[in-house]
């Protein structure tokens, strides 16, 4: 299941993987492009979704920010999470 143009969800029979993928320059030794890629395993999608969550607000934060609109929108996607997984 696709997220976003760098996350997804992929699933089995034991856990739920987020994995995290983004292309980067090119590497002078091959020549092709670099790669980066993330995955954290987790038993349900919930879980999965609340680190893709964490992992972007934390990434994308500005230097200036208001503590108490994170905290909102948090508490709003863990809400929204909640009731997709149920």
């Amino acid at each position: 299941m696709k997220i976003d143009d760098n996350f997804r969800i992929e699933k089995d029979t034991y856990n739920v993987t987020l994995v995290y993928e983004v292309e980067g320059g090119i590497n002078e030794k091959t020549g092709k492009p670099t790669i980066t890629k993330h995955q954290w395993h987790y038993p349900t999608i919930e879980m999965a979704l609340k680190k893709y969550l964490t992992y972007s607000i934390e990434q994308d934060l500005p230097i200036n920010f208001d503590i108490k609109i994170v905290l909102d929108t948090i508490s709003d996607c863990m809400t929204e999470i909640e009731k997709l997984t149920k």
